[in-house]
């Protein structure tokens, strides 16, 4: 499902303490590194992950959690009909391509 983009273009780091900041970095930095691949889809970033169903639940967590944040990002998990993967995409208003590109960099690194 994708939202609206009628939300500010505004992180709030504030709905996380401290524990789940941590947890919601680590998560993130999970998806990252059992990623196949990354693409860049237009307004969209898509990662594409094993089907495995704690993975799948990781990813789902991930989205709930972000979205409390950053609710101008839009994002969708989609699994291919008889694949061993499925897509996590994320979507971002043009203003927010910035955000997500270095927040994916930064998990990746490891500096989140």
């Amino acid at each position: 499902m994708t939202k609206s983009t009628s939300a500010p273009v505004a992180c709030d780091t504030t709905v996380f303490d401290p524990i789940e900041r941590e947890a919601h970095a680590a998560l993130l930095k999970k998806l990252l590194s059992r990623a196949l691949t990354r693409e860049v889809r237009g307004t969209k970033r898509a990662l594409k992950l094993p089907y495995e169903r704690e993975l799948f639940v990781d990813a789902a967590v991930w989205i709930a959690d972000e979205s409390r944040c950053c609710p101008f990002f839009g994002f969708s998990i989609r699994v291919e009909s008889a694949a061993d993967f499925f897509w996590l995409e994320i979507d971002a208003p043009p203003e927010a391509q910035g955000i997500i590109d270095a927040g994916l960099a930064a998990a990746r690194a490891g500096t989140s």
